[in-house]
């Protein structure tokens, strides 16, 4: 049955609809439960949408990180390193849709790689990870065309990249290695790199459900 804009509001309020529902200035009940329907309508469909993606996008991850009989790496480690700032690149979009904000791509996803990777509740945050901080992460993205990977920030600090079946106590090596010739350096393997993000991407998704 339809309602005339001078019948009473269905929501209780005991004011013309017109007044009540079709005002934007009321609060009107029925109103903000349609709203929030719709709104949870919405948010369901987008939250399908990423997890489906990024679903996709962990199983393509894994057979790239895939590795030969000889257990070497199928792909070079630069490649893997790109694929995944591209992976941190959707989500932040997706998390910055999600709040209704806009942003510069550099913004975004430092601002997301702040909130989910660099955080306690990033199983994988600890160690060298501490020491990466947003800022010197998206420098080193753009700093892959050098040799291994290797870029130093404003700060004196070095990045390089690794294989990922560098032996830890190798790993630890270089490290020390660096630090005798007075360079400070973290050393990232991309596989290392990729399970950061990827518990940051199952934590963003978590936060969507506590939102609503």
């Amino acid at each position: 049955m339809k309602i005339g804009r001078n019948d009473p509001c269905p929501c209780g309020s005991g004011k013309k609809y017109k007044r009540c529902y079709e005002s934007a200035n009321s609060h009107c009940d029925l109103r903000e439960k349609e709203n929030r329907k719709q709104m949870l309508s919405e948010h369901n469909i987008r939250e399908k949408s990423v997890f489906k993606f990024f679903n996709d996008v962990s199983k393509e991850t894994n057979i790239i990180l895939l590795k030969t009989e000889n257990e070497h790496d199928q792909i070079p480690s630069r490649i893997h390193m790109i694929i995944i700032f591209s992976l941190i690149d959707v989500l932040a979009s997706y998390w910055y849709e999600f709040l209704g904000k806009t942003g510069k791509t550099n913004e975004r996803a430092q601002n997301w790689y702040k909130t989910f990777c660099a955080t306690e509740d990033n199983k994988h945050y600890q160690g060298m990870w501490k020491e990466m901080s947003a800022e010197r992460l998206y420098f080193f993205r753009n700093s892959l065309v050098h040799f291994f990977g290797l870029g130093e920030e404003n700060d004196g600090i070095y990045v390089a990249l690794a294989p990922n079946n560098l032996p830890d106590e190798l790993h630890d090596k270089w490290r020390k290695d660096f630090s005798k010739r007075g360079k400070t350096t973290i050393v990232i393997r991309a596989r290392n790199f990729y399970d950061l993000v990827r518990e940051g991407g199952i934590l963003m998704l978590n936060s969507w459900q506590e939102l609503i």
